[in-house]
C-alpha cells in the first residue's frame, strides 16, 4: 500500500515540474514605460492590438503568445505590450490600426519598423519577426 501512494506521489511531481518551469512572456500594458525599458535594455518594441471578443486575438494569446519559442524570442530581444483598441484608441489611431490582432515593432528609435497584421500560427509569427 505505501509503496502505491509514494508511486502515485512521484507520478505527480513528474508531471508537475513542467507546469512549474514552463515560460512566461513578460508583458506591460503601459507603452510609455516599455519604451524606456526597450531602450534602457536595447531591445526593440512590441505591441500587440487585440480587441474584446475577438476571436483571432485570443488565438493569438493561447497558439503563439504561449509557445515556448515564441516566448523566449521575444523575451530575449522585445519588451512586450498588449493593448486593447477599444481602451487605447489613441495610441491604436496612431500606429493607423483597423483590425486585430496586428502587431506592430518599433526600433530603438521607437519608430515603427514592421508590423504583423492579423492572426498567423507560431513557426510564421517567428519567421516574419527575423524578416522585420
Amino acid at each position: 500500500m505505501n509503496k502505491k501512494i509514494l508511486l502515485l506521489i512521484a507520478i505527480v511531481i513528474v508531471l508537475a515540474i513542467p507546469v512549474c518551469f514552463a515560460a512566461e512572456l513578460n508583458t506591460t500594458d503601459n507603452l510609455d514605460k516599455a519604451v524606456h525599458q526597450a531602450q534602457n535594455q536595447s531591445k526593440k518594441v512590441m505591441i500587440v492590438f487585440d480587441g474584446e471578443g475577438c476571436k483571432y486575438c485570443d488565438m493569438m494569446k493561447h497558439d503563439v503568445l504561449e509557445n515556448d519559442k515564441v516566448i523566449s524570442e521575444l523575451n530575449k530581444d522585445y519588451v512586450v505590450v498588449i493593448l486593447d483598441t477599444d481602451k487605447n484608441p489613441d495610441i491604436a489611431s496612431k500606429y493607423k490600426i483597423f483590425g486585430t490582432p496586428t502587431t506592430v515593432i518599433l526600433g530603438n528609435n521607437s519608430k515603427e519598423i514592421g508590423r504583423i497584421d492579423g492572426y498567423v500560427d507560431a513557426d510564421e509569427f517567428l519567421k516574419e519577426l527575423k524578416e522585420i
